[in-house]
């Protein structure tokens, strides 16, 4: 649970105009090389500023290896439909690559719940991009954190009577981040 402005919109950008949903919308909706996408050519950008990137030495090893597990992770989600990490068991881009096998890439993707109940990708964009693109509607997320007032309003919703409910709070039932509570 946070408080604070974290979650005012002027803090945050929408997932599908990011370069990562661009490119990999490139890739797999309308069939770009990999290295005609807005998200390779980004990651370009990356190493000329940083020399790394995602603990790649160059653009050809991200190729090579980074941007054939996207397309392995493409095929699979098409062809097996969305599984959570725990039941797909995806293979790693790479063995070698601390940055690939951090923790948070064997979860599924984290979000943070706004005060309003905004969802707010933190991790997985990925997948998700992937999974927008096939047209799957829902996929598993693990809320990382809440805005203090949604959590408010969900312990609300646990303790008050269905029958009961102010309408402001009934509005919020039907959330994806409600349906663990019993209503």
């Amino acid at each position: 649970m946070e408080g604070g402005e974290w979650d005012d919109t002027s803090n945050c950008s929408r997932i599908r105009e990011s370069v990562t949903y661009r490119g990999l919308r490139e890739r797999f909706e309308e069939g770009y090389a990999w290295e005609d996408t807005a998200l390779f050519r980004y990651v370009v950008e990356q190493f000329d500023d940083r020399g790394a990137v995602r603990g790649y030495e160059s653009p050809a090893e991200y190729l090579k290896i980074r941007c054939t597990y996207l397309d392995d992770l493409f095929d699979s989600i098409r062809e097996d439909g969305y599984r959570p990490n725990a039941a797909a068991s995806h293979e790693k881009a790479t063995e070698d690559n601390a940055f690939e096998d951090a923790y948070a890439n064997h979860l599924d993707p984290l979000v943070a719940i706004s005060r309003t109940g905004d969802v707010y990708w933190a991790e997985g964009y990925h997948r998700f991009a992937i999974a927008s693109v096939l047209g799957v509607e829902t996929i598993p997320v693990l809320a990382l954190c809440r805005h203090q007032a949604w959590q408010q309003a969900r312990d609300d919703l646990c303790t008050e009577l269905s029958f009961s409910r102010p309408s402001g709070l009934e509005e919020h039932s039907n959330h994806p981040d409600m349906q663990d509570i019993g209503q």
